[in-house]
């Protein structure tokens, strides 16, 4: 049991690392080559709402609007789906 908290807590540690690095990036102006990169991470972690809305912003600062409402609607989607619960206010902002 002590090992499965470790490794868990040290994925998230290293998935809220990723995620950093990723703001970072987008505030210094990187926005459509970390599109592919957030998607894998979500295909593996689809319950990350805060993934999704990194996902969004790359996606609106590429000049892709449509794929970002896109992106926000199916984040929304896998929360109600899987966990019943709608996106949290930092989601709904972005939309």
């Amino acid at each position: 049991m002590a090992h499965a908290a470790e490794a868990a807590r040290l994925t998230e540690l290293r998935l809220s690392v990723i995620e950093d690095r990723w703001r970072a990036e987008l505030a210094l102006g990187a926005s459509a080559r970390l599109v592919g990169e957030m998607q894998v991470l979500l295909a593996a972690h689809p319950l990350r709402e805060s993934t999704w809305g990194l996902l969004a912003l790359a996606l609106y600062r590429a000049q892709r609007q449509g794929d970002a409402l896109e992106a926000l609607h199916r984040a929304r989607r896998v929360l109600r789906e899987e966990l019943g619960v709608d996106a949290g206010p930092e989601l709904r902002r972005l939309e």
